[in-house]
């Protein structure tokens, strides 16, 4: 198994109805997923490999990047946020099988029911 590391820091502010949602709900995992992979088109943008967005999305979207193993890592109760981490796998570009360890936290937004993601990669 390969590991690949591209540092990450991503967010994103969703509207949600409830609380925050924790780190295994589908809303933050979607977000999760979808900070990930703009960063890897970023990532193939900036380095040349593609020159086309669209191109680069289709590429991304062909690693099928999916969140395993996720934990809670902590949770503040005052202020109603969850630390966690997760290992993302997928398929790399050369399509060898791929995982990138990575940390995020969900926290709540000023606005009444609105989340904000934060995705960090670890090297």
């Amino acid at each position: 198994m390969k590991t690949t590391h591209i540092p990450i820091l991503g967010v994103f502010v969703l509207a949600g109805c409830g609380g925050t949602p924790d780190c295994g709900s589908d809303d933050a995992l979607d977000l999760v997923i979808e900070i990930t992979e703009n960063k890897f088109v970023e990532y193939l943008m900036n380095s040349g490999i593609e020159t086309a967005q669209a191109q680069a999305r289709h590429k991304v979207a062909l690693m099928k990047i999916m969140p395993t193993m996720v934990r809670m890592t902590d949770y503040n109760e005052q202020i109603d946020t969850y630390s966690c981490s997760t290992t993302l796998t997928g398929t790399s570009l050369k399509g060898d099988e791929m995982e990138l360890q990575i940390t995020f936290k969900v926290s709540p937004s000023a606005t009444d029911g609105d989340f904000i993601v934060e995705v960090f990669g670890l090297n």
